[in-house]
């Protein structure tokens, strides 16, 4: 039985289905094959090329700005600018 089949039984329609309710039909089923699609077997895993990865700490990094983020009622930004100048 599906999922909209056993909510139908219950009165139910599928919109109205929480996500409380879905996972608990989700884990119900675990382990059963679908009865709607057809079953999928992937019986071999794909290889995949791994990147290449380098030493961050060993690269120059120049610090070229920085973001401030302040709280307050501020309209100019020539106000914290003259606050931290």
């Amino acid at each position: 039985m599906t999922l909209l089949e056993s909510l139908k039984l219950k009165g139910r329609a599928h919109t109205e289905v929480g996500t409380k309710e879905f996972a608990d039909a989700v884990i119900e089923r675990l382990g059963q094959e679908p009865s709607t699609f057809d079953v999928i077997r992937y019986d071999k895993a794909i290889k995949i090329k791994k990147p290449t990865l380098t030493n961050v700490k060993s690269q120059k990094m120049d610090l070229i700005g920085v973001d401030i983020f302040t709280r307050g009622d501020f309209n100019d930004a020539n106000i914290i600018g003259d606050k931290l100048g």
